[in-house]
């Protein structure tokens, strides 16, 4: 049985950031839509493997119950809940930011 999955409104923003800021530098909106469907596909991916993500360098986000998966050059972080089955997506970012001071 598969998780559901939910999205923070931070990781919904930054989807959005992400999707504006490549539609604005390459001048193309498909090529937008086309990084934000694979980042999607990838989150729809947790659902069904939802401890495949790697557990974080940073000792916080691993004590918090962070997983990132790479989606390059994006990481996308996330928890997992499995009393309620749910895979809650709580950043998407460039893997080149300081993440510490965008997650927290």
């Amino acid at each position: 049985m598969s998780y559901r999955l939910l999205q923070a409104q931070r990781a919904k923003e930054q989807l959005i950031d992400i999707a504006l800021y490549i539609a604005e530098e390459s001048g193309d909106v498909e090529t937008a839509l086309r990084v934000v469907d694979r980042l999607e596909e990838a989150m729809r991916k947790l659902t069904e493997m939802p401890n495949r993500g790697a557990l974080p360098r940073d000792s916080t986000l691993r004590k918090q119950g962070h997983r990132v998966v790479v989606c390059e050059p994006y990481l996308i972080f996330y928890r997992c809940d499995d009393d309620t089955r749910t895979v809650i997506v709580t950043a998407v970012l460039h893997s080149r930011r300081d993440f510490t001071n965008l997650i927290f």
